[in-house]
This record gives structure tokens, sequence and C-alpha cells, in this order.
């Protein structure tokens, strides 16, 4: 024979706090998120003036002020620091110039990398070979002679 306690459903037991916690999180949320949405759809969340373009502020001039570049001075002074190793940092310029008798070992003529006619131009010696690759490439392309590029050229 049934008994009470087998016909009866089992009674309710109270979740931990942090689920009620929970839901209730969730439930802000979506009520703030629901909240949103309707303001948006009526207008009144955007911050514009209801006809859906932004506003916006024009300058009838616009002025910098850009400091004046130093004149160019010319100058004698020799940098005090080893261009061997200070290389990265060493500032040079028309006041400021290497030791007279600094220069790289290794410097070869630019005729080295089969270009006719340059007397005086010299590049490093890890240079001539990419040179030399690079003037073989122009010419076998048609570009050996051409100075310049014109619009039309560039153009289609």
């Amino acid at each position: 024979m049934p008994t009470l306690d087998t016909a009866m459903p089992p009674a309710h037991r109270r979740q931990p706090a942090h689920v009620y916690r929970l839901r209730r999180a969730l439930a802000a949320t979506g009520a703030v998120l629901v909240a949103f949405a309707g303001l948006n759809l009526a207008g009144a969340g955007g911050g514009g003036d209801g006809d859906g373009s932004s506003p916006t502020t024009t300058a009838a001039t616009t002025t910098t002020t850009i400091p004046a570049l130093p004149a160019c001075a010319e100058a004698d002074v020799q940098v005090p620091d080893d261009p061997e190793v200070a290389w990265a940092t060493l500032l040079v310029d028309t006041a400021r110039a290497l030791p007279a008798d600094y220069g790289s070992g290794d410097l070869r003529n630019i005729s080295d990398a089969g270009f006719p006619f340059t007397d005086g131009l010299a590049v490093r010696q890890l240079v001539v070979a990419d040179l030399d690759a690079l003037r073989q490439a122009a010419a076998d392309n048609g570009d050996i002679g051409m100075q310049f590029r014109r619009d039309r050229d560039l153009c289609g």
C-alpha cells in the first residue's frame, strides 16, 4: 500500500546563493539591453537630432603654426666620436663632419658594376654585386638610359 511519502512529489530544494545572484545579473542585463534597444528605436538614445544625420562642424580657415627651419650653417666642426664605434648615433650634417682621414676601406667605383663614365662615384664592395644585378635587370627590361618617366608613360 502506498504511503503518503511516496505519493507526494519531493520537496523543492533551495539553490545555492550564487545561482540566484547569477540569475538576477542575467535578468538585469537583459532588461538594460531591452531598454537600450527601445530607446534607440524611439530615437532617444542616439544623441542626434532625430533625422539620422550626425552633426558636423567646419572651420572657415585652418591655420597651422610651424616653427621656421633653422638657417643652414657651414662649419668645420669634427665629430668627437669614433665613426667605427658610434656609427648608429653619429650626427653628420653641414656643421658637423667626419674626420678627414675617415673612409671605408672597401670602396669600389660603380664602373665595377657595369656603369660607364662614373669616375669618382664609389660604393661599398658589398653593394657592387646587387648594383650590377639591378643594372642588368633594367637593361633586360629596356630601361637603361631612361632618366625619368613621363606622365603618359605611367598612366594607361
